[in-house]
Parts: structure tokens; C-alpha cells; sequence
């Protein structure tokens, strides 16, 4: 087992937890429907030596499942570069390591309201489309990396705070951890415009 394997063993039991309540809420008292759509911008700290990088995309507001818990969807993408070299008996090499993430999350946040603005903690569920490949400086090789090539499965946890900014603006920022092929921890703005 890898150092993250009980982690994301308990983080998954968290994310079907929140499912499982979810589901009980959307059938007992549900405003569930897309209430509101934006932007979101972050920072991302990938595991392994990527750089950390941009991270953009989109949210959406999927409204309440049950007091004080809200659903959510969103896609974001972000790409970053591992510069790996060697030496050996004097001969030395290295390449630059590429990976991009395209990923697709749904999950559930409950919020504990305050005046004015909302704390929140939550997770759920996402697909991951990762596309890496390496080159040697000189152009002439690209290969396939295959560490985190490929379509993935994942669960995150998140927490921050809310705060409605206008009639029709909310805003939040929260920190995000990302538990898949490559983990990856977050911090991210989102600017949602609610439909009336």
C-alpha cells in the first residue's frame, strides 16, 4: 500500500457518507436544480515534483439537498511540468515531464451559516482525464508517460467560506485536497452568478 492508500480508503467512506445523506435529503425537502453558474480560479500544488500552477473553470450551483446542505458541480483544467534529469558516468540527460488535468466533480458541502457569510466543509466524487508526455531537449523523442496517462477516478474533501455579494453574486474561496492518480492540493476563488 502507498502512503495515501488508508487516506483515500477513509476520504471515499466520507464522500458515500455525504452521498448517502444526500440522497435522503433530495428525497425528504429538496430545492435540488441548477441555480446558478461561474467562474472559478485557483492555485494548484500537484503531488510528485510538478510545479504548482494556474488552475481556471467552471462551477455550478446545483442548489439545497436539506438544511444547510448544498450540491455542487464543476469542471477545471490546469497543466503543469516536471523538469527530471539524470547523470551517469558522465553522461547526463533530461527531459521535460508534461501533465495536464481535466477534471469532473460532484460532491456536497454543508453549510454552517453566520451573518453575512457561511462557512462550509465538504467532498464528493470526480473523473480525471490525464494527458502526460515527456521530450528530450532536443525535440527528437515524446513518449507516452505513463504514470498518470489515462482516465482516473477520485474523491476530494474541501472547506471554506461563502458570501452572497450581491443580489444575484456569491462568492467563496475555499482550499481543496485531491486524492486520485496524482493528488493535488488547491486553493481556489469561484464568482457564481445566480439565475433568477
Amino acid at each position: 500500500m502507498n502512503r495515501y492508500a488508508h487516506l483515500r480508503t477513509g476520504v471515499t467512506l466520507l464522500a458515500l457518507l455525504f452521498v448517502l445523506v444526500g440522497s435522503q435529503a433530495i428525497a425528504a425537502n429538496s430545492d435540488f436544480g441548477l441555480k446558478g453558474i461561474g467562474l472559478r480560479l485557483g492555485y494548484v500544488d500537484p503531488e510528485a515534483d510538478y510545479s504548482g500552477t494556474v488552475l481556471f473553470g467552471a462551477v455550478a450551483d446545483m442548489g439545497a439537498v436539506g438544511n444547510n446542505l448544498h450540491a455542487e458541480a464543476s469542471v477545471t483544467y490546469w497543466k503543469s511540468d516536471w523538469n527530471y534529469g539524470y547523470n551517469w558516468i558522465g553522461y547526463s540527460e533530461s527531459w521535460t515531464i508534461s501533465l495536464s488535468d481535466i477534471a469532473i466533480r460532484g460532491g456536497l458541502r454543508y453549510h454552517f451559516p453566520q451573518e453575512g457569510w457561511a462557512p462550509y466543509a465538504g467532498g464528493g466524487l470526480g473523473v480525471h482525464f490525464y494527458t502526460a508526455s515527456w521530450e528530450t531537449p532536443s525535440g527528437e523523442a515524446s513518449w507516452s508517460y505513463s504514470g498518470a496517462d489515462g482516465t482516473r477516478f477520485g474523491v476530494y474533501i474541501c472547506g471554506g467560506a461563502e458570501a452572497e455579494l450581491s443580489e444575484s453574486l456569491l462568492g467563496s474561496a475555499e482550499l481543496m485536497m485531491n486524492f486520485s492518480e496524482v493528488g493535488q492540493t488547491g486553493f481556489q476563488a469561484n464568482l457564481v452568478y445566480l439565475l433568477k
